[in-house]
C-alpha cells in the first residue's frame, strides 16, 4: 500500500496500475488510488469495468463502493470535470445493477451535481422500490 501512495503522491500513475496487481491486501482506500489515478491517466472510461473486475475477484469491497464513488465525484482540484463525468458514466454503464443502496444514493447524488438529469431520473425509481436493489450476501460468522 505504501509503494501505491507513494506512486499516486509522484504522479507515476502507470506505476499505481502495475502495483494494484501486487497488493498484500486490497482495501477500499486502495481502490480509490488506482480510480483516481486512472482518471488522471484519462482512462475514465475503463473506471466501470475495473472496479467491477476488482469487487468480483475482492468481494469485501463491494460493502465501501461508496466511498469510492465519493472519491470519484470530488477529485483533486487537477483533475478535469470531462474526465469525473465519464468516470461516473461508466461506473452506471457497468455497475448500476450492481450497486447497492449507499452506492446508488452517492452516485445518484454525484450526477446531480453535474446537472445529469438523464442518469439520475433513472437511478432514483430504484431507490424508492424496497428490494429493487442490489442486495449483498449475509454470510453467517
Amino acid at each position: 500500500m505504501e509503494q501505491l501512495k507513494t506512486a499516486f503522491g509522484d504522479q507515476q500513475y502507470d506505476r499505481v496500475l502495475e502495483s494494484w496487481t501486487f497488493l498484500e491486501k486490497y482495501t477500499i482506500d486502495a481502490l480509490s488510488i488506482v480510480v483516481t489515478a486512472m482518471i488522471a491517466m484519462g482512462r475514465a472510461d475503463d473506471i466501470g469495468i475495473f472496479i467491477s473486475k476488482a469487487i468480483a475477484n475482492q468481494p469485501h469491497l463491494r460493502v465501501a463502493l461508496h466511498e469510492t464513488i465519493s472519491a470519484i465525484a470530488t477529485p483533486p482540484s487537477e483533475v478535469q470535470r470531462k474526465h469525473v463525468i465519464l468516470a461516473l458514466r461508466s461506473i452506471y454503464e457497468q455497475m448500476r445493477n450492481d450497486l447497492d443502496r449507499t452506492a446508488t444514493e452517492v452516485l445518484t447524488t454525484a450526477f446531480a451535481r453535474f446537472n445529469d438529469e438523464q442518469r439520475v431520473s433513472a437511478l432514483i425509481p430504484p431507490l424508492t422500490c424496497p428490494g429493487h436493489l442490489y442486495q449483498p450476501m449475509r454470510f453467517a460468522r
